[in-house]
């Protein structure tokens, strides 16, 4: 780093040093160099055991199986995450004594900060209160991270949507409306609680054309039909992609994770190997008894997929919890897995020869810019305007969530130190990234926090211009910029070439 007039001696914030290095199975690619910055996905509270205390809205894949007799002894990816790693999802009703061992609907006897109900579609989502329970919760029991997996009954096979776009009767616009109004009220919950600042996951939307439930029905075998249920759901699940971009929440894809390892309605794979153990994927599991079929791929109705692939779904959450450096869980191994369903493990590892990297299932958004804590020491010189002595200047560029309309955007502060010790901190401007020109800062509103009590430094500017990045080992650090500091008639500068 070449520095005219006086040199920068530069310390980025650990914080920054943590960038993610998990790159979208996408793979977009921002500066153009392959390196993609992953901010925090969710906080963990601190403890001897660090417990992330996770909220969920969602229909039956995420409402938990002990509250369904039809599925009572499987287990949903919720129910083995939360008995096997550090997540809490709170106290099931029985456990918290509620009245009649019930929160009451949506939650019923469940966890209490699980608001999946079976049935829910996006729209009832949100006329049932999930999404504003669940953001109550946020500040009330320390929430730390929502997930967001709603969708497939706007799609289900006996409703309307199913039917007509399998039968070919709904036409063109008719699909766009109903993509649209599920788009919507997604985005309405997705809102509700991001303007609470909590970090969320948002999940896309499985596709039900490759369930044991729907080949053994007359009304749907023919598979190339379902296909066209297949490719609307994919393009809805195009625009979920997108909604999370633009609200910089990872998005989890549960569609494409299904299909790499049940196939396509018209491509049907009838076994998965988990741990070497085939799991058949075309045969439901009645339950406990003489008929009992652990390694089905399904429970009994054939709609619902059996402990082993929740556990594969599972295993997406957590590698999303993960992306960011915050959760710190590791996924489960094929092993546990099939421990969880009471079965033997095979002895060796088979999924991932089938399916791949669980980061491939997860994308990340692209960041609005760089962001952390930023040291610049400017040392003293013998010419030029700045004084014979030492300043330096710090600048904190972060994510915010706007609490109306959640919308996230970048802010940045600063705080100088100036050669005569005198401490001038900024208030907050909004920041704009851009590849090319990197940041431009103004601060004009600074307080002189030295002296007592501290007082307005109404003539102090902080201009900051086209402070860009480059990759170093792997993160990020200040390439460019130039930086003027006045105060009157003096007038601290540098440039970072």
């Amino acid at each position: 780093m070449v520095v005219c007039l006086h040199r920068l001696s530069l310390r980025v914030d650990s914080r920054w040093r943590r960038a993610a290095r998990t790159i979208s199975r996408a793979r977009s690619v921002w500066f153009h160099t392959g390196v993609v910055l992953v901010a925090s996905v969710c906080a963990l509270t601190a403890s001897a055991e660090p417990q992330l205390k996770l909220g969920v809205m969602g229909d039956s894949l995420s409402d938990e199986y002990f509250e369904n007799p039809t599925r009572a002894y499987a287990k949903n990816w919720l129910q083995q995450v939360a008995e096997n790693r550090a997540i809490d999802p709170g106290p099931t009703a029985v456990a918290a004594g509620q009245p009649q061992r019930t929160w009451g609907p949506p939650r019923e006897t469940g966890y209490a900060f699980n608001w999946s109900s079976a049935w829910a579609t996006a729209r009832s989502l949100l006329a049932s209160g999930q999404a504003t329970g669940l953001a109550s919760q946020v500040a009330a029991d320390g929430i730390g991270c929502a997930v967001l997996a709603i969708g497939a009954n706007d799609f289900n096979p006996y409703s309307g949507a199913y039917a007509g776009i399998y039968d070919g009767t709904w036409s063109a616009a008719r699909i766009q409306v109903q993509e649209l109004r599920t788009l919507a009220n997604i985005k309405t919950a997705l809102v509700t609680v991001r303007r609470t600042g909590v970090p969320l996951i948002l999940v896309n939307i499985l596709d039900s054309g490759s369930t044991p439930a729907l080949m053994d029905d007359p009304f749907f075998a023919n598979a190339t039909k379902r296909q066209r249920v297949t490719s609307v759901i994919n393009d809805i699940n195009r625009r979920l992609r997108q909604l999370a971009q633009t609200y910089q929440v990872p998005l989890v894809d549960w569609f494409g994770l299904a299909q790499s390892m049940a196939g396509s309605p018209t491509n049907l794979a009838p076994v998965l190997l988990l741990g070497n153990t085939p799991i058949k994927l075309q045969q439901t599991d009645p339950g406990p008894g003489l008929g009992a079929n652990p390694t089905a791929g399904y429970v009994a109705d054939g709609f619902h997929p059996h402990t082993t692939i929740q556990g594969v779904l599972a295993n997406a959450i957590i590698t999303a919890l993960d992306s960011g450096a915050g959760a710190n869980l590791p996924v489960f191994t094929e092993a546990e897995i099939l421990q969880h369903a009471g079965l033997t493990y095979g002895g060796v590892d088979t999924l991932l020869a089938r399916i791949g990297s669980y980061t491939n299932y997860v994308f990340l958004p692209v960041p609005l810019g760089p962001t952390g804590t930023y040291q610049l020491t400017i040392s003293a010189v013998s010419a030029g305007p700045n004084p014979a002595a030492n300043w330096s200047l710090q600048i904190d560029i972060h994510n915010k969530v706007n609490s109306r309309n959640a919308r996230p955007t970048l802010t940045a502060g600063a705080r100088t130190i100036l050669p005569g010790g005198d401490t001038i901190i900024f208030s907050e401007v909004a920041a704009r990234y851009a590849r090319q020109t990197g940041y431009t800062l103004v601060f004009t509103r600074g307080t002189n926090v030295t002296v007592s009590p501290p007082r307005p430094a109404v003539h102090a500017t902080l201009v900051v211009r086209n402070l860009t990045f480059i990759p170093v080992d792997g993160n990020w650090q200040p390439h460019g910029g130039k930086i003027t500091y006045r105060q009157g008639t003096e007038i601290l500068a540098g440039v970072v070439d």
